[in-house]
């Protein structure tokens, strides 16, 4: 970056700080005169605020005296005091309307519109009243909220004003305010005692809490108000008229809730506290002209200051402009002489002249140091001609070693005396051939011992692989014979395994066939002990038959003596011994079938007994047989184990043979290569021309 450059940044940067600083207070400035112009918009609308709300405030206290009275006092006082508060309400909707009010921000508009939905209401909260259909304290509690909009756009206008006594002037008015709304609930919550006959406990208690609050809201007041507006206040509050309605308050929170007070009549009262409210809305309104003109003499204040900023900060950035381009003129052209100068001297031009010699400042430095860079090219083109010729006669001597080192011709040396610059390099030269040459006969004479050493190792490695190859192929084939018989044994294993479990399930079968054998046995015997039974039921039967017929044939004698009215028991009797000879028969027949069946047990108990020996002897020799062939199988297994680790460490060896035949070829590979290497080698170092000694 050039010089010029650096100064016009240095220049850019300081305006950009001034320029900073200045919009900075420019826009401090310029904020202040912006809400100065936002508060004197806002000044009209809580003058306007301030006059609904004192026609509000006495409306809602002829709403109380109307409604305490029953609605038969103070009713053309109410109506007309309603229109009133209509004319002061639509006098602040033209205030509100208007375009400088919507710049007083959203948060304004926005309780503009809270306080216009309150308002809506009012129709019918006067409705009510005209009718008595509301009871006095909630006509109070309905007039207050809507007041209690207005007084919050009031207090949110004034918020914006950060300049202190400004702020001051904000918090004197609404305490100020806040007092004067105490006093209008005072007159409101008093006329409708007063005009009820009694107070309730409610109202006493909201009587005495309004008097706090009211004297609270005074303090601050005083606290923050300018001393000529305290000054007025106190001469206002101090005379006879306004200090009336407290000892009338004093009065009515002295006697008991329910009892009537005397001597203060609700009208007496509503203008003794008239007069208190009209005092605070006096000082409100003086208050407010104040606040007015203090926002204008800011207003005033804050554009001049802007204005005199502004200039200040056009001044400021002419006068660094200006001087930043003398500067820049003062400082480059001197620079970019020498410049030029310097480039002239570099391009080899030693006669150029050096300007700027003589000044005393840091470019006359520059240019007495350029001077003796002049005079140095000047002495440097002296001795370069000079030490031409010296040149090119080393170079020719140079020229001749390399050619000759070129050539493979280790003996050639420099002789000639050189010049005293280049003495050293004839020296350096000489001594590295010798030591090259010495080298290279270090390197024949290993070269030498190396092919000896690499042809023995060729021999002995071609041995080894020879010997290596022929072990490997005796391992494989050993190997190949013991994996077949290990096969053998394993399927002989195998078969001694396979007839030990065929034993065993016939050892198996048979024992179920003696048991089965043994079961038959019991069940013939018990076959044979039920005919034996059934023999002896069948006998009894048998006996049975006999005493029926027996008895049958005395029933047909003792029948017949009975004559003819016997006959029919008679006949009972004959048919009685049919049956009995018939069941004497059936007896008969199964007497000899169980006969034969008892033959027939006893037969097959016989030899179902024989079979169950036979199995007996057959388990038995089975038993013997499967210990035999249980031996025999782990014989066969134990043998097939001890082969199969043996084949193991056959096929290992095998495996490792296999590694070492491949490891003795790659050094067999091995020798031979650093055989032709070595070869070449001494092919390579006998292509040198050594001295005579060598």
């Amino acid at each position: 970056m050039s010089v010029s450059s650096r100064i016009l940044l240095f220049i850019l940067v300081s305006l950009s700080a001034l320029t900073a600083l200045a919009a900075w207070v420019l826009i401090e400035r310029w904020s202040t005169s912006t809400q100065m112009h936002r508060l004197m918009t806002g000044c009209s609308v809580i003058e306007s605020i301030n006059d609904l709300v004192g026609t509000l405030q006495v409306e809602r206290g002829r709403s109380a005296l109307f409604l305490s009275s029953g609605g038969k006092r103070n009713g053309l006082d109410l109506v007309a005091q309603r229109r009133l508060s209509d004319v002061t309400r639509r006098a602040f909707k033209i205030v509100v309307d208007d375009e400088a009010v919507a710049r007083l921000g959203p948060s304004v508009t926005d309780q503009i519109k809270v306080a216009d939905l309150a308002f809506q209401d009012i129709a019918v909260l006067r409705s009510d009243v005209s009718g008595v259909k509301i009871v006095s304290n909630d006509a109070i509690a309905q007039y207050t909220t809507i007041i209690g909009r207005l007084l919050q756009l009031s207090a949110l206008i004034g918020r914006d004003a950060n300049h202190s006594e400004i702020k001051n002037f904000e918090f004197a008015l609404s305490a100020l305010q806040g007092a004067s709304e105490r006093a209008g609930l005072t007159r409101a919550f008093g006329s409708a005692g007063l005009a009820a006959g009694t107070f309730t406990n409610e109202q006493l208690y909201q009587l005495a809490t309004l008097d706090t609050e009211g004297r609270d809201y005074i303090k601050s007041f005083i606290i923050y108000a300018p001393a000529d507006i305290r000054d007025i206040y106190q001469a206002a509050v101090a005379t006879s008229d306004a200090r009336e309605i407290d000892d009338l308050k004093r009065v009515i929170l002295s006697v008991p809730a329910g009892t009537a007070v005397k001597g203060i009549d609700s009208e007496h009262w509503f203008s003794a506290a008239t007069v208190r409210v009209d005092v605070l809305k006096s000082i409100e309104s003086r208050l407010l002209k104040v606040f007015v003109a203090q926002t204008e003499q800011t207003l005033d204040a804050a554009t001049m200051q802007l204005s005199t900023a502004a200039v200040i900060v056009a001044i400021l950035v002419a006068a660094i402009v200006a001087f930043g381009m003398f500067t820049i003129r003062a400082i480059s052209h001197p620079l970019r002489a020498m410049t030029a100068a310097m480039r002239g001297l570099a391009e080899g031009n030693s006669a150029i002249e050096i300007p700027a010699l003589g000044r005393r400042d840091e470019i006359g430095a520059m240019a007495a140091a350029l001077l003796v860079f002049k005079n140095a090219a000047l002495e440097k083109e002296q001795v370069r001609a000079e030490t031409d010729d010296e040149r090119r006669r080393v170079n020719s001597l140079v020229a001749t070693g390399l050619a000759r080192l070129a050539a493979r011709d280790l003996g050639f040396r420099m002789g000639d005396h050189l010049p005293g610059t280049y003495q050293q390099l004839r020296t350096d030269y000489n001594v590295a051939m010798a030591q090259l040459e010495i080298v290279m006969r270090g390197v024949a004479g290993s070269a030498d011992v190396i092919h000896s050493g690499s042809k023995n190792m060729t021999v002995a490695a071609d041995d080894l692989a020879l010997r290596t190859a022929q072990q490997a192929s005796n391992l494989e084939a050993t190997a190949a014979s013991l994996s077949e018989i290990t096969a053998t044994v394993r399927r002989s294993a195998e078969g001694a395994l396979h007839v030990r479990e065929c034993v065993s399930c016939a050892e198996s079968e048979a024992q179920r066939g003696g048991t089965i054998a043994r079961q038959a046995t019991v069940a013939i015997r018990e076959i044979e002990t039920s005919s034996r039974q059934i023999g002896r039921i069948v006998s009894v039967i048998d006996e049975l038959a006999r005493q029926s017929s027996l008895l049958a044939l005395n029933a047909t004698v003792e029948a017949a003596r009975a004559g003819e009215a016997g006959r029919g028991f008679a006949v009972v009797a004959t048919e009685v011994r049919e049956l009995a000879k018939r069941s004497e028969r059936a007896a008969d027949d199964i007497k000899a079938l169980i006969s034969a069946s008892s033959a027939g047990v006893l037969k097959g108990v016989r030899l179902v007994t024989e079979t169950g020996d036979a199995l007996e002897r057959i388990l038995a020799q089975v038993a013997e047989a499967t210990v035999v062939v249980s031996a025999i199988a782990r014989s066969a297994h134990d043998q097939s184990l001890g082969l199969e680790d043996l084949n193991k460490i056959m096929n290992e060896m095998d495996r490792v043979t296999q590694k070492n035949a491949a490891m003795v070829e790659e050094s067999t590979a091995a020798s031979h290569a650093l055989t032709r290497e070595t070869d070449g080698l001494t092919n390579l170092v006998s292509s040198f021309r050594l001295s005579r000694e060598g």
